[in-house]
């Protein structure tokens, strides 16, 4: 079985498909450190991200590692920063899968009594009683599918307010104006934005001024929420490396592999 992996920051090499990739495609966040060549750092009072630029492909029935050394240099003694490593996720065409994509809130399948038309900033479904939303957090996706095949469903509209009637139907109030037209009797359900990326190498790891060898892994695909389970339709990811809080992170020797 052929291996994939992604070295990072000196050379990203990909043994499948034999590409090979500079330090340089991490973002200008990330640079290299003056404390370690092997090193890629950056500095946050709050939070920062850095992403590798590589599309690397992965098959979700598959299981992969990813792994890396992080520190902290100097850690603050106040409020000092946590990591935050994982993937973000894109489809076979290399368009982004966000959380409210993919992210199914169970028995919300319902469909619409009334047209919903262009422009439109409200939506009436047949059944709300189970729709409970927070602001912003919560989306509505048409054209939904029993078996989920319309998974990542890019319909989405985030939800402001539902106002459940007395016969069970609900009024849903939409951030934004709709730009399709949708007939009555389309399906729709609510789907969830959380985090945008998914962490399952570390999620709000303490570190401390020492390298520590850090690592998770990914398989399979998610219809709820998992850090270590593929968004459905994923084809391929980037690489995130992140610090919430204070301090300056360096990390090195990242590695993305299919693990037997």
């Amino acid at each position: 079985m052929k291996k994939m992996l992604v070295t990072l920051p000196l050379v990203l090499s990909c043994i499948l498909g034999a590409q090979e990739l500079t330090r340089e495609q991490w973002d200008k966040k990330a640079r290299q450190s003056k404390n370690d060549p092997a090193a890629m750092t950056f500095s946050t009072k709050t939070v920062l991200y850095s992403i590798a630029s590589p599309y690397i492909p992965v098959d979700p029935a598959k299981k992969y590692r990813l792994s890396g050394k992080f520190r902290l240099v100097n850690p603050p003694a106040e409020k000092a920063g946590r990591l935050k490593f994982g993937i973000h996720t894109y489809d076979k065409n290399k368009r982004p899968i966000q959380p409210e994509h993919t992210t199914v809130i169970n028995r919300t399948a319902t469909e619409l009594t009334a047209a919903a038309e262009y422009g439109q900033r409200s939506v009436t479904i047949a059944n709300g009683k189970t729709w409970r939303i927070v602001p912003n957090f919560s989306y509505i996706a048409f054209n939904a599918k029993d078996d989920f095949s319309d998974l990542p469903n890019r319909t989405t509209v985030a939800i402001t307010a539902v106002k459940i009637q007395p016969d069970g139907k609900a009024v849903l109030e939409l951030k934004e104006p709709l730009h399709e037209f949708y007939a009555p009797g389309t399906k729709v359900r609510m789907q969830h934005r959380l985090a945008a990326f998914l962490y399952g190498g570390a999620l709000n790891k303490v570190l401390s001024g020492e390298f520590q060898d850090i690592s998770g892994e990914f398989t399979g695909e998610q219809r709820g929420f998992s850090h270590n389970a593929f968004r459905q339709g994923t084809a391929f990811i980037q690489v995130v490396v992140m610090l919430e809080g204070n301090g300056t992170l360096e990390f090195k020797d990242i590695k993305f592999e299919e693990v037997r």
